[in-house]
């Protein structure tokens, strides 16, 4: 995922009702960014470290500069959520991530039943199963072949292990239920973890931060949602998710 333009380098300031922060540009001029990540963005933002931001002219936008990655420590780190799907849709397509090497079709935003939408599904195009509204009327059918895929961003790392989410997330265990809802009524389904930063080893539920979702994610497991973790990397000109899986720790933590 290439940006164009390249990105514009800054110095983050600090961060505000909850979209907006404050950047000093290499000219000295302040601006204000768009931040398009509502998580509480933990380990990323520290005033005064480097960051980098998009830039868009369209007269409709309100803030011409949105926040797109922060550097806190020795890593670049990726904050715009919107970047996750893109990231997941590329890999796709150029056929990087080998467990979806079996697939040949993938759709967007699908509705999988009343009031239940996913970021993606995918599957392996047949008679009777290639359009977006063929595939709708399959899942609703409960007919097999389908991958239902939810896609969740992180950007926070403590200790080698990349952790989700960083704030409480109601959401977030809802799409965990409706994902074990898919399984059952026998389709497949996959939680996908887009890490947007280069140094983490593993991948663990935030159990510290949301104990709610590490036990809804850790039943949709058990009754077969697959999990799965990417790097990413992180540069200037753009952002790619690495072909190799993190590994997934799901062992609940050990009291001390």
């Amino acid at each position: 995922m290439r940006f164009a333009p390249p990105l514009v380098e800054g110095c983050f300031q600090r961060r505000y009702q909850r979209f907006f922060a404050d950047v000093e540009l290499a000219d000295g001029t302040v601006v204000v960014a768009h931040v398009p990540n509502t998580g509480a963005m933990l380990g990323a933002m520290r005033p005064g470290c480097p960051c980098r931001l998009s830039r868009h002219d369209e007269p409709r936008r309100r803030l011409r500069w949105t926040l797109e990655m922060l550097r806190p420590g020795r890593v670049w780190v990726g904050v715009n959520t919107a970047a996750a799907n893109g990231l997941v849709r590329e890999a796709f397509t150029s056929g990087r991530v080998a467990s979806w090497q079996g697939y040949d079709r993938i759709e967007a935003e699908v509705a999988s039943g009343p009031g239940t939408r996913f970021d993606f599904v995918m599957w392996q195009s047949r008679p009777g199963l290639r359009t977006r509204a063929e595939v709708r009327a399959a899942a609703l059918a409960g007919v097999g072949g389908l991958l239902w895929v939810e896609v969740k961003n992180v950007s926070l790392v403590d200790q080698g292990a990349a952790l989700f989410p960083d704030a409480p997330s109601a959401r977030a265990a809802k799409h965990a239920r409706e994902l074990a809802a898919q399984v059952q009524a026998g389709q497949t389904a996959e939680v996908v973890f887009t890490v947007q930063r280069a140094d983490a080893r593993c991948w663990r539920p935030a159990d510290a931060i949301d104990p709610a979702y590490g036990q809804a994610l850790r039943r949709a497991v058990a009754a077969g949602v697959r999990l799965s973790a990417y790097r990413c990397r992180v540069e200037r000109q753009g952002l790619w998710l690495t072909a190799a899986p993190l590994p997934v720790e799901l062992a609940l933590p050990q009291p001390c």
